[in-house]
């Protein structure tokens, strides 16, 4: 199967973050895994029979703090917004095999610069991915991060994301 596969990688994934976690306790620990491989089987063609990171979780989930899921550089399961949320809800939710993940530590994470797949204006960002998911979850929305925070030398973007998580969140 699928899983038997990718096991030897999920195996070292998990020995890595039980052994950083040891060595450097009260730390953060955050993995920034792509949507094909956390998605809930079926959920798309893209979408493999069994989930690599819902196993990496499953042995080292209570050692990582954050997921920083990499909606960008991913066609097609990046290309359109309602699968970027359909997908975040999907991981929070969990599936057969898989509980989920608290919304307040799944990270939403999406380009900044137009050169790379899965670019969407900030605009669109923050109308139709953001604000509702930040409407659906409030104070437990895991948060934003962008490739690379150095395309936004004006900090337009950074202020977009500001704005819609202070009118969501008052």
């Amino acid at each position: 199967t699928r899983q038997k596969a990718f096991q030897p990688y999920a195996d070292a994934v998990i020995a890595l973050t039980h052994a950083l976690a040891k060595r450097l306790p009260n730390k953060d620990i955050s993995h920034a895994p792509q949507p094909p491989y956390l998605c809930q089987p079926g959920s798309s063609s893209e979408c493999p029979k069994d989930s690599l990171y819902a196993a990496i979780l499953k042995g080292a989930g209570d050692q990582i703090s954050w997921l920083n899921m990499q909606y960008y550089s991913n066609p097609p399961v990046t290309s359109i917004d309602t699968d970027e949320v359909a997908s975040y809800l999907s991981i929070v939710k969990g599936w057969d095999g898989f509980p989920g993940i608290d919304s307040a530590r799944l990270v939403v994470g999406k380009p900044y610069s137009s050169h790379v797949n899965g670019y969407e204006p900030m605009t669109e960002v923050s109308a139709k991915i953001l604000a509702p998911l930040v409407e659906k979850f409030g104070q437990n929305f895991g948060g934003f991060m962008a490739w690379e925070y150095i395309q936004d030398a004006s900090g337009a973007h950074a202020q977009a994301i500001y704005t819609v998580s202070y009118t969501h969140l008052r």
